[in-house]
């Protein structure tokens, strides 16, 4: 989902660091996943920042 979203102009990240930059280091490895337009997950991350 991530790779689409970014494809398509949107923007995917766990809060850090986009989606797609993650090296999993364990089988069952979970993070949280942030998708949508560059808009909304900007105003997101700047939610999450305050």
């Amino acid at each position: 989902m991530s790779f689409i979203v970014t494809e398509a102009g949107g923007l995917a990240t766990n809060g850090h660091i986009p989606i797609l930059e993650l090296q999993p280091t364990a089988i069952h490895q979970r993070a949280p996943c942030y998708l949508g337009s560059k808009h909304d997950v900007q105003e997101l991350m700047n939610h999450l920042k305050a």
